[in-house]
């Protein structure tokens, strides 16, 4: 029960952990336009859904990215901004949306890291990537995974040259869902030599927990776009921020 609401509001940020919770949100959103508080800008770091960004012939038939901008549309906001989006295609449905890309918000003691290499877990994050080794001054190296065509599931995972053996190197990506893609890639890495790895995802899903991570990897770390606990993970640049900072790329 809310006793009172603010005379004006400027900028709100949602950051849900579900589906549910970014809907409760927008009732909340909803809430503060009819009691004429608006117009605000939202600040919406991770937009659920934003994999499911195409309308598949076969397999999954949810085009969730295309729906949830659909929700996000219907509020007429000024100024949408969110954080390092999956693809190209979720910004491409929001009106009026602005991105912060994920080589804005890395660690805040990146360089000091002494990275060899930055690696790309795919080709679909090769981009990004690219970005990040750019930003840090290191090369990519380039990472792909194989998948059993008979059944669609992943049977291996490979990478590019890498640097000399004993090095630290840097895996970035979007999202960190179960962690298998980065627990794989990093095994494949090892074969090679003995390797010190960090992983760096901006958005921390870990919905198989942490544990198997930490194991693996000397640093996990991620951004806060999602409110809920991450034991031992460490917290880039905090989203947070965004809210006294204007939320301007």
């Amino acid at each position: 029960m809310v006793k009172e609401f603010p005379r004006r509001v400027d900028r709100v940020m949602l950051r849900p952990r579900s589906m549910g919770g970014f809907l409760g949100g927008i009732f909340w959103l909803e809430a503060l336009l009819e009691r004429d508080l608006g117009p605000f800008d939202l600040i919406l770091p991770m937009v659920p859904g934003a994999r499911q960004d195409r309308m598949n012939a076969t397999g999954d038939a949810l085009f969730t990215a295309k729906s949830v901008a659909r929700i996000i549309n219907s509020l007429r906001l000024p100024h949408v901004v969110i954080v390092d989006p999956h693809s190209d295609v979720t910004p491409g449905l929001i009106d009026r949306c602005s991105v912060i890309h994920q080589s804005s918000l890395l660690p805040i003691d990146v360089r000091d890291r002494n990275y060899a290499a930055v690696i790309s877990p795919d080709a679909g994050a090769e981009k990004k990537a690219a970005a990040v080794a750019k930003r840090i001054g290191v090369p990519l190296v380039h990472g792909w995974k194989t998948r059993d065509v008979s059944t669609g599931q992943i049977s291996g995972f490979g990478v590019s040259e890498l640097p000399d053996a004993g090095s630290r190197l840097l895996i970035v990506d979007d999202i960190c869902d179960g962690g298998g893609t980065f627990l794989g890639l990093a095994k494949a890495i090892r074969e090679r030599g003995p390797y010190v790895i960090d992983l760096h995802v901006t958005h921390g899903l870990f919905t198989q927990g942490t544990a198997a991570l930490l194991d693996v990897f000397d640093r996990v770390s991620c951004t806060d776009s999602i409110a809920k606990d991450r034991p031992g993970i460490a917290v880039s640049q905090p989203c947070l921020n965004l809210l006294t900072e204007g939320a301007r790329p």
